[in-house]
């Protein structure tokens, strides 16, 4: 499945899928799961805690080839951060 393009986001949207990313990224250390970005997503290195997500998406238009290459476990839950629909396994939205 293609990516659909999308509009440009704003800075604050941006920055505020960022400070997501950071947060499930220390909630992940905090419980002794090591992640990292990598391209335009933030991915754990091993199963993230129960209702956080193995991979967020950092900006729109991540194709669900480049999700599926970079989650760390078949069935990784993804945060899709921009409610792109090239991601049909995503949870919709940031949280």
């Amino acid at each position: 499945m293609q990516a659909r393009p999308a509009a440009q986001p704003s800075a604050t949207l941006l920055s505020a899928v960022g400070n997501n990313a950071e947060w499930c990224a220390a909630f992940c250390r905090a419980s002794g799961v090591t992640g990292s970005r990598r391209g335009a997503v933030w991915c754990a290195d091993g199963p993230a805690p129960e209702l956080y997500p193995e991979l967020v998406t950092l900006r729109p238009g991540v194709s669900a080839a480049e999700v599926a290459s970079l989650a760390p476990l078949p069935g990784s839950a993804v945060k899709d951060s921009f409610q792109d629909t090239a991601n049909p396994t995503a949870s919709k939205g940031a949280t």
